[in-house]
């Protein structure tokens, strides 16, 4: 797979810019290492092109909204709209955006908004020892509620 890989990249040349499905594992590792910006889509059409070139290329910050989960006015309680971050920032993944939150950040709850469930997340959440209440948004989107299981434990109802 690594030789793949390397053969890949010099197959690409100068290109540092790579649209997937879904990039995971090995092959995400070594794209990430040899300086890749890796985007995850669920579709790709040419007409993209432009509006994704013009996306990587912005300063981060300079888009409209926030590239990480947000505290609400209830301090350890957070926010995350998935689907909004990954159109705004197509060069981020669900896993660069709340493996960092996960593991810097201390909170009570953050309610997450997917396009459709990674299936990264479960095996992710369970190592850290957070549980995670699911359900289904009416637009067919997944909505997750994460919590640290110690926490969750003080709760009643």
């Amino acid at each position: 797979m690594r030789d793949k890989l390397r053969h890949l990249v010099a197959t690409l040349g100068n290109t540092r810019i790579l649209v997937a499905t879904s990039i995971s594992g090995i092959a995400y590792s070594v794209l990430d290492q040899r300086g890749f910006r890796l985007c995850e889509m669920d579709g790709f059409t040419p007409d993209i092109l432009d509006a994704l070139v013009e996306s990587v290329n912005t300063p981060i910050g300079m888009q409209g909204i926030a590239d990480h989960p947000v505290e609400t006015s209830t301090p350890g309680h957070y926010v995350c709209d998935l689907t909004a971050i990954l159109k705004e920032y197509p060069d981020l993944t669900s896993k660069k955006v709340l493996r960092p939150f996960f593991e810097n950040t201390p909170f009570i709850e953050v309610q997450v908004l997917f396009g459709h469930m990674p299936p990264w997340i479960l095996p992710e959440l369970a190592e850290r020892g957070l549980g995670c209440d699911k359900a289904d948004a009416d637009d067919g989107k997944v909505r997750l509620r994460i919590f640290p299981l110690l926490c969750d434990r003080s709760r009643k109802g």
